[in-house]
């Protein structure tokens, strides 16, 4: 018995290699087309604009230096130079403070991080079981087995539940 043929998939342009022709893919090279005269016309706004750039700097050393440097000059006056006194004043202080805030918020976080680290309910758990030294040791143990398995199934996308059918 023969096989139903598909116009679609079997047709004579598909068979001699032209399988980019088939109208399976008409689609794809409709938006083919849409995004390469996108990206042409891109190009060519992007040369239009690179080109009057090019241009532009010649016109404008011209009217620089048809100008004078007195028009750059700025008065300096009293009210000016204290202003920028009290600025570099305030500027040394905020530094100054937020350097000590940094160095209290550091120990703040290395104390929560003794706190924690030593009140945690698995340390105090442990500790009950095994004793003081053994177990930190063994917290310790369970931590990296409990890392290892967490970094198995992250790494490998593991699935937890088999992806066969149950009934076969």
């Amino acid at each position: 018995m023969r096989p139903i043929s598909n116009p679609n998939t079997d047709s004579a342009s598909y068979l001699r290699g032209r399988w980019y022709q088939n109208p399976l893919f008409k689609r794809y090279w409709r938006h083919y087309n849409s995004t390469l005269q996108w990206f042409q016309q891109h190009q060519q706004l992007m040369r239009d604009v690179t080109g009057r750039s090019v241009a532009a700097p010649s016109e404008t050393s011209v009217t620089y230096a048809e100008q004078d440097d007195s028009s750059f000059e700025m008065p300096v006056t009293e009210e000016l130079i204290t202003f920028f006194e009290q600025s570099a004043r305030h500027r040394k202080s905020l530094c100054s403070s937020g350097a000590e805030q940094e160095e209290e918020l550091q120990e703040q976080q290395q104390q929560s991080w003794r706190r924690q680290a030593s009140s945690s309910p698995g340390a105090l758990h442990h500790r009950r079981l095994y004793g003081a030294a053994d177990g930190a040791m063994v917290h310790g143990m369970e931590l990296a087995m409990q890392l290892t398995f967490e970094h198995f199934v992250d790494s490998n996308q593991a699935k937890h539940w088999p992806n066969i059918a149950l009934k076969l």
